[in-house]
């Protein structure tokens, strides 16, 4: 069945929606990002509404692989992310959010953005950062945590101890690395990079607001998303380290995160290899 077909039959956007899903259906990552949708709205995740807004937003964008500037057009004028149930009890969790080394020094550190530009003052922050001397102090105030839309996805911490520790079991003495093992953990494959450095930023308990359970309004054209429906509320990270639709970590999605709510700065290494499962 068609996403359109979910719509009422005098929709203005069941023509857009048409249009993208014969697009997306050219290739695998497409196909199953539409998966992806069609689980969200049949389980009840996306509302018919919410996909109703979401259709009538792509006649505005102008290509199917999203830029910021046609992520700013589907969330206007009401953005369509954290549209996910509140996951209850999630306030007393340490939680975590994970990032390249270079975006948190554009985005949240000033003066970050020619650091990163210089190969040998990133070398040297690099540096700073394996001996645990890039804080929290070291962040912009006026800088949320935040992705390329106003919003954040986060892990619980003990998550990602655990995930990293099996891990190390399953490939040590050899061939562990904790930069990659953590990248397909999360399931992030646009970490793709050797060289690379990823950071872990520890969050305060409550830290983050209120989470919301993740859905694929919020993953939009992330193929690696996992639909999930658990009774405790969280979503689940598809494993890259194993075969698809393996869950990996919980995971959760929240508006933007003050500075102020990061207690630790985490160095994770630098990536070796490509992701454990491309598609």
């Amino acid at each position: 069945m068609a996403l359109s077909d979910r719509l009422p039959a005098a929709h203005r956007g069941r023509v857009a929606l048409d249009e993208w899903e014969k697009q997306q259906a050219l290739s695998d990552d497409g196909q199953r990002i539409v998966e992806n949708f069609r689980k969200c709205v049949d389980w009840g995740d996306v509302s018919v509404s919410d996909l109703g807004d979401f259709a009538e937003r792509l006649g505005r964008v102008s290509s199917p692989t999203l830029g910021e500037d046609d992520l700013k057009i589907l969330d206007s004028p009401t953005p369509l992310y954290c549209r996910g149930k509140e996951i209850p009890g999630s306030g007393s969790v340490p939680l975590s959010r994970v990032v390249l080394f270079k975006s948190l020094l554009k985005h949240n550190v000033k003066g970050g953005t020619n650091i990163a530009a210089d190969d040998r003052r990133l070398a040297r922050y690099e540096r700073l950062l394996d001996r645990g001397l890039i804080t929290p102090r070291h962040l912009r105030r006026d800088a949320p945590l935040r992705g390329k839309r106003p919003m954040a996805w986060m892990t619980p911490s003990e998550d990602i101890a655990e995930g990293l520790k099996g891990a190390y079991t399953a490939t040590a003495p050899t061939g562990f690395n904790q930069a990659d093992a953590l990248r397909d953990l999360l399931g992030f494959r646009f970490f793709a990079k050797k060289g690379t450095t990823i950071v872990e930023l520890s969050v305060s308990p409550g830290g983050a607001g209120t989470l919301h359970h993740p859905t694929v309004l919020d993953a939009l054209d992330n193929p690696a998303f996992l639909p999930w429906r658990n009774a405790d509320g969280w979503g689940r990270t598809d494993d890259l380290s194993r075969s698809r639709g393996t869950p990996g970590a919980r995971e959760a999605v929240s508006y933007p995160i003050p500075a102020t709510s990061v207690v630790q700065i985490k160095s994770r290494g630098k990536l070796s290899k490509a992701p454990g499962r491309l598609s």
